[in-house]
């Protein structure tokens, strides 16, 4: 019987500890970049305001760069929810696959026990 080598679980382990460390990076990648783009709308919500209150006479193509980038910003934003939406049901599946291995590992570590009992435990005849 072929046993296995212990060699070869934490590896396993190590790759889901580097899924999970790239996932987690992507995450604050994404995290950083919603922190901007809210910065953003702020600003242009606060510019947006201003012009409503006539306190801001802009030529017409100033306002409509301003609709442009604000409906930008909204598209933008969308794509970050979809994204860490995406990220949170990677994240649960990684879980999962842990969950799994940890459970593989327990039952490898039984069978593996069971085999040394019953090589060591006296022939009988």
């Amino acid at each position: 019987m072929k046993e296995i080598s212990e060699r070869q679980l934490p590896c396993d382990v190590q790759t889901d500890a580097i899924d999970l460390e790239s996932i987690r990076a992507f995450f604050n990648e994404k995290e950083k970049e919603l922190s901007v783009a809210v910065a953003k709308v702020e600003e242009l919500t606060r510019q947006l305001e201003e012009l409503r209150r006539g306190r801001v006479q802009p030529a017409p193509p100033s306002a409509q760069e301003l609709d442009k980038l604000l409906r930008e910003l909204m598209y933008r934003n969308k794509l970050n929810e979809q994204q860490n939406i995406r990220l949170l049901a990677q994240r649960a599946a990684l879980g999962a696959r842990q969950e799994e291995m940890r459970s593989i590992d327990r039952r490898v570590s039984e069978l593996q026990a069971r085999l040394l009992r019953k090589r060591a435990a006296p022939v009988v005849q």
